[in-house]
Protein backbone atom coordinates (compact mmCIF):
# COMPACT_ATOMS: atom_id res chain seq x y z
CA UNK A 1 0.00 0.00 0.00
CA UNK A 2 1.31 3.44 -0.83
CA UNK A 3 -0.04 6.82 0.14
CA UNK A 4 2.21 8.77 -2.22
CA UNK A 5 0.37 11.05 -4.64
CA UNK A 6 1.22 10.38 -8.26
CA UNK A 7 2.78 13.79 -8.74
CA UNK A 8 4.23 14.01 -5.24
CA UNK A 9 2.06 16.99 -4.36
CA UNK A 10 -0.76 17.72 -1.91
CA UNK A 11 1.02 15.92 0.90
CA UNK A 12 0.36 17.42 4.37
CA UNK A 13 3.52 18.82 5.97
CA UNK A 14 2.04 19.20 9.46
CA UNK A 15 -0.15 17.13 11.71
CA UNK A 16 -3.80 18.03 11.48
CA UNK A 17 -6.74 17.13 13.67
CA UNK A 18 -8.83 14.35 12.16
CA UNK A 19 -12.43 15.43 11.77
CA UNK A 20 -15.20 14.05 13.94
CA UNK A 21 -16.98 12.85 10.83
CA UNK A 22 -13.98 10.74 9.86
CA UNK A 23 -13.77 9.26 13.35
CA UNK A 24 -17.43 8.34 13.30
CA UNK A 25 -16.85 6.64 9.97
CA UNK A 26 -13.77 4.75 11.17
CA UNK A 27 -15.47 3.66 14.39
CA UNK A 28 -18.58 2.28 12.68
CA UNK A 29 -20.87 5.18 13.56
CA UNK A 30 -19.88 5.58 17.22
CA UNK A 31 -18.85 8.93 18.59
CA UNK A 32 -15.08 9.54 18.49
CA UNK A 33 -12.88 9.52 21.60
CA UNK A 34 -11.45 12.77 22.88
CA UNK A 35 -7.99 13.15 21.35
CA UNK A 36 -5.46 15.67 20.14
CA UNK A 37 -2.82 16.10 17.46
CA UNK A 38 -0.32 18.87 16.85
CA UNK A 39 -2.20 21.59 14.92
CA UNK A 40 -0.97 24.03 12.32
CA UNK A 41 2.62 25.20 12.50
CA UNK A 42 2.86 25.17 16.30
CA UNK A 43 5.91 23.30 17.66
CA UNK A 44 4.26 22.51 21.01
CA UNK A 45 0.86 21.29 22.15
CA UNK A 46 0.00 20.94 25.84
CA UNK A 47 -2.11 17.83 26.41
CA UNK A 48 -4.66 18.07 29.25
CA UNK A 49 -3.08 16.04 32.04
CA UNK A 50 -2.84 16.49 35.80
CA UNK A 51 0.16 14.99 37.55
CA UNK A 52 -0.86 12.40 40.14
CA UNK A 53 0.70 10.06 42.64
CA UNK A 54 4.13 8.55 41.85
CA UNK A 55 4.18 5.14 40.20
CA UNK A 56 6.35 2.19 41.11
CA UNK A 57 9.50 0.86 39.50
CA UNK A 58 13.22 1.45 39.53
CA UNK A 59 15.72 2.84 37.07
CA UNK A 60 19.30 4.09 37.50
CA UNK A 61 18.33 7.47 36.06
CA UNK A 62 16.38 8.20 39.24
CA UNK A 63 19.20 7.37 41.64
CA UNK A 64 19.75 11.04 42.50
CA UNK A 65 16.03 11.75 42.87
CA UNK A 66 12.75 11.52 40.95
CA UNK A 67 12.86 12.19 37.22
CA UNK A 68 10.18 14.84 36.92
CA UNK A 69 10.49 15.80 33.25
CA UNK A 70 11.68 13.38 30.57
CA UNK A 71 12.07 13.51 26.82
CA UNK A 72 10.21 10.56 25.31
CA UNK A 73 11.80 9.45 22.03
CA UNK A 74 9.91 6.74 20.16
CA UNK A 75 10.44 5.11 16.76
CA UNK A 76 13.77 6.78 16.02
CA UNK A 77 14.43 4.28 13.22
CA UNK A 78 18.18 4.89 13.27
CA UNK A 79 17.99 8.46 11.93
CA UNK A 80 20.95 10.29 13.42
CA UNK A 81 20.01 13.60 11.80
CA UNK A 82 16.55 13.62 13.36
CA UNK A 83 17.85 12.32 16.70
CA UNK A 84 20.55 14.97 17.00
CA UNK A 85 18.04 17.74 16.32
CA UNK A 86 15.69 16.41 19.00
CA UNK A 87 18.48 15.91 21.54
CA UNK A 88 19.66 19.48 21.01
CA UNK A 89 16.15 20.78 21.70
CA UNK A 90 15.74 18.47 24.70
CA UNK A 91 19.04 19.72 26.15
CA UNK A 92 17.81 23.29 25.80
CA UNK A 93 14.74 22.27 27.80
CA UNK A 94 17.02 20.94 30.59
CA UNK A 95 15.22 17.61 30.76
CA UNK A 96 15.90 15.33 33.70
CA UNK A 97 16.10 12.16 31.63
CA UNK A 98 15.18 10.27 28.50
CA UNK A 99 12.89 7.40 27.59
CA UNK A 100 13.68 5.53 24.36
CA UNK A 101 10.49 3.79 23.35
CA UNK A 102 11.55 1.12 20.88
CA UNK A 103 12.21 0.75 17.14
CA UNK A 104 15.58 2.42 17.59
CA UNK A 105 17.87 0.45 15.26
CA UNK A 106 15.54 -0.34 12.35
CA UNK A 107 16.99 2.15 9.88
CA UNK A 108 20.07 3.41 8.11
CA UNK A 109 22.43 4.11 11.06
CA UNK A 110 21.74 1.48 13.72
CA UNK A 111 25.14 1.30 15.43
CA UNK A 112 25.72 5.06 15.54
CA UNK A 113 22.19 5.70 16.84
CA UNK A 114 22.49 3.16 19.64
CA UNK A 115 25.93 4.47 20.60
CA UNK A 116 24.62 8.05 20.72
CA UNK A 117 21.73 7.09 22.98
CA UNK A 118 23.86 4.98 25.33
CA UNK A 119 26.21 7.95 25.80
CA UNK A 120 23.45 10.19 27.16
CA UNK A 121 23.50 11.29 30.79
CA UNK A 122 21.59 10.07 32.63
CA UNK A 123 21.35 6.76 30.84
CA UNK A 124 17.95 6.53 29.15
CA UNK A 125 15.23 4.09 30.05
CA UNK A 126 15.02 1.81 27.00
CA UNK A 127 11.83 -0.02 26.01
CA UNK A 128 11.78 -2.91 23.56
CA UNK A 129 10.05 -2.39 20.23
CA UNK A 130 8.90 -5.09 17.84
CA UNK A 131 11.92 -4.43 15.60
CA UNK A 132 14.36 -4.84 18.50
CA UNK A 133 12.77 -8.21 19.21
CA UNK A 134 13.03 -9.18 15.55
CA UNK A 135 16.69 -8.18 15.28
CA UNK A 136 17.77 -9.69 18.61
CA UNK A 137 15.86 -12.96 18.29
CA UNK A 138 17.90 -14.32 15.33
CA UNK A 139 14.83 -16.33 14.36
CA UNK A 140 15.76 -18.75 11.54
CA UNK A 141 12.47 -18.21 9.67
CA UNK A 142 12.89 -14.45 9.44
CA UNK A 143 14.08 -13.78 5.88
CA UNK A 144 13.43 -10.03 5.76
CA UNK A 145 16.39 -8.22 4.22
CA UNK A 146 16.32 -5.27 6.61
CA UNK A 147 16.49 -7.57 9.66
CA UNK A 148 19.66 -9.25 8.41
CA UNK A 149 21.15 -5.92 7.32
CA UNK A 150 20.63 -4.36 10.77
CA UNK A 151 22.01 -7.44 12.53
CA UNK A 152 25.15 -7.26 10.37
CA UNK A 153 25.72 -3.66 11.43
CA UNK A 154 25.43 -4.30 15.18
CA UNK A 155 27.87 -6.03 17.52
CA UNK A 156 27.05 -9.11 19.56
CA UNK A 157 27.02 -6.86 22.63
CA UNK A 158 24.50 -4.55 20.95
CA UNK A 159 22.24 -7.47 20.07
CA UNK A 160 22.47 -8.87 23.59
CA UNK A 161 21.53 -5.46 25.00
CA UNK A 162 18.50 -5.20 22.71
CA UNK A 163 17.42 -8.71 23.66
CA UNK A 164 17.27 -7.77 27.36
CA UNK A 165 15.00 -4.75 26.98
CA UNK A 166 11.61 -4.81 28.74
CA UNK A 167 8.26 -4.61 26.97
CA UNK A 168 7.07 -1.98 29.47
CA UNK A 169 8.59 -0.05 32.37
CA UNK A 170 8.05 2.97 34.58
CA UNK A 171 10.15 5.64 36.27
CA UNK A 172 10.02 6.58 39.96
CA UNK A 173 8.44 9.99 40.39
CA UNK A 174 6.12 9.67 37.40
CA UNK A 175 2.71 8.05 37.45
CA UNK A 176 3.35 6.81 33.94
CA UNK A 177 3.85 3.49 32.15
CA UNK A 178 6.02 3.41 29.03
CA UNK A 179 5.58 0.73 26.36
CA UNK A 180 6.22 0.49 22.65
CA UNK A 181 2.74 -0.53 21.45
CA UNK A 182 0.59 -1.67 24.40
CA UNK A 183 1.49 -3.10 27.82
CA UNK A 184 0.65 -6.62 26.61
CA UNK A 185 2.35 -6.62 23.19
CA UNK A 186 5.08 -4.77 21.30
CA UNK A 187 3.16 -5.09 18.00
CA UNK A 188 -0.49 -4.43 18.87
CA UNK A 189 -1.94 -1.43 17.07
CA UNK A 190 -4.01 1.20 18.89
CA UNK A 191 -5.24 4.43 17.34
CA UNK A 192 -7.98 6.92 18.21
CA UNK A 193 -10.23 4.87 15.89
CA UNK A 194 -9.68 1.56 17.70
CA UNK A 195 -12.62 -0.32 19.14
CA UNK A 196 -13.30 0.91 22.66
CA UNK A 197 -13.67 -2.57 24.15
CA UNK A 198 -10.33 -3.64 22.68
CA UNK A 199 -8.71 -0.52 24.11
CA UNK A 200 -10.07 -1.39 27.55
CA UNK A 201 -8.63 -4.91 27.21
CA UNK A 202 -5.27 -3.66 25.94
CA UNK A 203 -4.77 -1.39 28.95
CA UNK A 204 -6.47 -3.58 31.56
CA UNK A 205 -4.54 -3.87 34.80
CA UNK A 206 -2.52 -0.68 34.31
CA UNK A 207 -2.28 1.20 37.62
CA UNK A 208 -0.83 4.42 36.22
CA UNK A 209 -3.06 7.22 34.98
CA UNK A 210 -0.79 7.90 32.00
CA UNK A 211 0.53 5.46 29.37
CA UNK A 212 3.04 6.60 26.76
CA UNK A 213 3.28 4.34 23.72
CA UNK A 214 4.41 4.49 20.10
CA UNK A 215 4.52 1.99 17.21
CA UNK A 216 2.13 3.71 14.76
CA UNK A 217 4.27 6.88 14.34
CA UNK A 218 1.13 9.03 14.79
CA UNK A 219 1.24 11.72 17.46
CA UNK A 220 -1.99 11.69 19.46
CA UNK A 221 -3.55 11.49 22.90
CA UNK A 222 -6.80 9.81 23.87
CA UNK A 223 -8.68 8.87 27.01
CA UNK A 224 -9.26 5.16 27.68
CA UNK A 225 -11.49 4.94 30.74
CA UNK A 226 -9.45 6.74 33.44
CA UNK A 227 -6.12 6.34 31.61
CA UNK A 228 -4.66 8.98 29.30
CA UNK A 229 -2.87 7.25 26.41
CA UNK A 230 -0.26 9.39 24.68
CA UNK A 231 1.70 8.60 21.52
CA UNK A 232 4.63 11.03 21.05
CA UNK A 233 4.89 10.12 17.35
CA UNK A 234 8.05 9.07 15.55
CA UNK A 235 11.41 10.82 15.71
CA UNK A 236 12.80 9.27 12.56
CA UNK A 237 9.80 8.32 10.39
CA UNK A 238 6.91 10.60 11.38
CA UNK A 239 3.43 10.52 9.93
CA UNK A 240 1.72 13.74 8.87
CA UNK A 241 4.87 15.87 8.93
CA UNK A 242 8.52 15.88 7.92
CA UNK A 243 9.60 17.12 11.35
CA UNK A 244 10.74 14.84 14.17
CA UNK A 245 7.92 14.09 16.63
CA UNK A 246 8.43 13.51 20.36
CA UNK A 247 7.05 14.61 23.73
CA UNK A 248 8.06 16.03 27.09
CA UNK A 249 6.43 14.14 29.94
CA UNK A 250 6.38 15.23 33.57
CA UNK A 251 3.89 17.31 35.49
CA UNK A 252 2.43 18.06 32.05
CA UNK A 253 2.58 16.40 28.66
CA UNK A 254 3.86 18.50 25.76
CA UNK A 255 3.81 17.29 22.15
CA UNK A 256 6.86 18.55 20.30
CA UNK A 257 7.79 18.82 16.65
CA UNK A 258 11.42 19.52 15.71
CA UNK A 259 12.45 20.42 12.13
CA UNK A 260 15.70 18.95 10.84
CA UNK A 261 17.77 18.77 7.65
CA UNK A 262 15.93 16.33 5.37
CA UNK A 263 18.61 16.49 2.69
CA UNK A 264 21.22 15.43 5.22
CA UNK A 265 18.99 12.64 6.50
CA UNK A 266 18.30 11.34 2.99
CA UNK A 267 22.00 11.55 2.17
CA UNK A 268 22.82 9.34 5.14
CA UNK A 269 20.16 6.83 4.11
CA UNK A 270 21.40 6.78 0.52
CA UNK A 271 25.02 6.25 1.60
CA UNK A 272 24.16 3.50 4.07
CA UNK A 273 23.39 0.76 1.58
CA UNK A 274 20.20 -0.14 3.46
CA UNK A 275 18.02 -2.46 1.34
CA UNK A 276 14.99 -0.20 1.83
CA UNK A 277 16.85 3.08 1.24
CA UNK A 278 14.63 4.37 -1.57
CA UNK A 279 11.25 3.87 0.14
CA UNK A 280 12.67 5.24 3.39
CA UNK A 281 13.72 8.47 1.66
CA UNK A 282 10.35 8.68 -0.10
CA UNK A 283 8.54 8.42 3.24
CA UNK A 284 10.60 11.23 4.74
CA UNK A 285 10.06 13.55 1.78
CA UNK A 286 6.38 12.63 1.31
CA UNK A 287 5.07 11.60 4.74
CA UNK A 288 1.92 9.55 5.04
CA UNK A 289 -1.27 11.43 5.95
CA UNK A 290 -2.70 10.98 9.44
CA UNK A 291 -6.24 10.04 8.36
CA UNK A 292 -5.12 7.46 5.82
CA UNK A 293 -2.60 5.99 8.23
CA UNK A 294 -5.22 5.50 10.94
CA UNK A 295 -7.47 3.71 8.46
CA UNK A 296 -4.56 1.60 7.20
CA UNK A 297 -3.42 0.52 10.66
CA UNK A 298 -6.93 -0.35 11.78
CA UNK A 299 -7.28 -2.63 8.74
CA UNK A 300 -3.94 -4.26 9.51
CA UNK A 301 -5.00 -4.92 13.08
CA UNK A 302 -8.34 -6.36 11.98
CA UNK A 303 -6.67 -8.64 9.42
CA UNK A 304 -3.95 -9.84 11.79
CA UNK A 305 -4.64 -13.49 12.70
CA UNK A 306 -2.84 -12.99 16.03
CA UNK A 307 -4.81 -9.80 16.79
CA UNK A 308 -1.65 -7.93 17.60
CA UNK A 309 -0.22 -10.43 20.05
CA UNK A 310 3.51 -11.13 19.86
CA UNK A 311 4.81 -13.83 17.56
CA UNK A 312 8.23 -15.30 16.86
CA UNK A 313 9.15 -13.11 13.90
CA UNK A 314 7.32 -9.84 14.68
CA UNK A 315 5.49 -9.90 11.36
CA UNK A 316 3.26 -6.85 11.85
CA UNK A 317 4.76 -4.29 9.47
CA UNK A 318 6.05 -0.98 10.69
CA UNK A 319 5.36 2.20 8.72
CA UNK A 320 8.56 1.56 6.81
CA UNK A 321 7.82 -1.99 5.76
CA UNK A 322 4.36 -1.15 4.43
CA UNK A 323 5.77 1.01 1.66
CA UNK A 324 5.10 -0.43 -1.74
CA UNK A 325 2.65 -3.06 -0.51
CA UNK A 326 -0.95 -3.37 -1.64
CA UNK A 327 -4.01 -2.89 0.59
Amino acid sequence: MTFLAGDGTSRPRVLVAVSSALHVLLRGGRQPPHWHTLPGQHPTLHVPYRYGRPGSGHHPAAAAGPVMRVATLFDIHASMTALDAVLQEAAAERVDGYVVGGDVVCGAQPAATLKRLLALEPEPLFIRGNTERAVASRHPDDVRAWVHWVRAHLSDADLAFLGRLPRAASLPGLECLFCHATPRSDREIVTPASDHQRLLEAFAGVRQRLVVCGHTHIQFSMQVDDILVVNPGSVGMPIGTSAALWALVGKTVEFRRTPYDLDQACGAIRASGHPDAEPMMAELLHPFAVEESISYFERRQADDPRRGMEDATCTMPSAMTRLGTKP
